[in-house]
């Protein structure tokens, strides 16, 4: 009985077209691309408080902000003091501007930052989360919680970067949605993780990832930090303290750019008094 049972699998194999094959060579690729995700994976989560505390001292000499550990998530509790002249977006006087993402949002970028917005008269809120994925921020119903704890007026997402080796991006388009449906009438922003450029480097392609994103959230909201040129730390997958810097200036002036078209049709003065044209 076994030959007969050898034989009749030996016909299906061969009854198979030439085209059809079990495993197909993006499926190789996925393959490769998935045993260096989790090799990424582990360097990632043991090196980034180590990271942290890089960014931390490096500007020590500039009245560092004080970090506070929640597990793996992270609040910044101030900002960086900075000695020269910021352009102030007349719009987000008394406003709270929130910053939710991932481990990049820490690395210079968040310090500086709110540093900026807070010479507008802002308030300013930043929350991130150790290796959390896109799926994680619904699901949990932290983002909710965030919402409403805090009640911000802005919201900006630094989201993505470690979701990079998805296979299948389409796949978390629900809890893409389900993030800007959290927010609801809250103006949002989106900013590319910068570590989605080091996917580029590594396998000389763009990650599926970011179309996706663009898909839902819109490229008029969406600002590409994968495309810019920064100063990254030694695991090439998070920006040093000069790299967060330059990423927060230019973020801010896109993003005050957005914003203030946003509100072109009233005239605002620094004496909070509004006058709508």
């Amino acid at each position: 009985m076994q030959w007969i049972t050898g034989v009749i699998v030996l016909l299906i194999g061969l009854s198979i077209p030439s085209h059809i094959t079990p495993y197909s060579s993006s499926f190789e690729i996925a393959k490769k691309e998935l045993k260096t995700y989790t090799l990424y994976q582990k360097d990632s989560l043991r090196k980034v408080e180590e990271a942290l505390f890089v960014a931390q001292a490096e500007i020590a000499d500039t009245s560092a902000p004080k970090i506070r550990y929640l597990g793996t998530d992270v609040v910044i509790d101030a900002s960086a003091t900075i000695d020269y002249a910021v352009p102030v977006i007349e719009p987000l006087q008394n406003k709270t501007v929130m910053v939710i993402g991932e481990s990049n949002v820490n690395a210079g970028f968040t310090q500086y930052f709110g540093a900026f917005v807070k010479q507008s008269g802002a308030k300013y809120k930043s929350y991130s989360s150790v290796g959390i994925s896109i799926i994680t921020w619904c699901r949990s119903g932290r983002l909710k919680q965030l919402i409403t704890e805090h009640k911000p007026d802005i919201v900006i997402f630094m989201v993505g970067g470690n979701d990079v080796f998805t296979p299948y991006p389409k796949y978390i388009i629900p809890d893409i949605e389900c993030m800007l449906k959290t927010v609801k009438n809250i103006p949002f922003y989106w900013i590319m993780p910068p570590n989605l450029r080091w996917y580029e480097q590594q396998f000389g392609k763009k990650t599926p990832l970011i179309p996706v994103i663009e898909e839902v959230v819109g490229t008029e909201k969406s600002f590409r930090a994968d495309t810019l040129s920064l100063q990254m730390a030694g695991d090439q997958k998070h920006t040093n303290i000069k790299g967060g810097k330059k990423l927060a200036e230019l973020f801010f002036m896109w993003f005050k750019d957005k914003y203030e078209n946003s509100h072109k049709d009233t005239i605002y003065t620094r004496s909070d008094t509004l006058i709508s044209k």
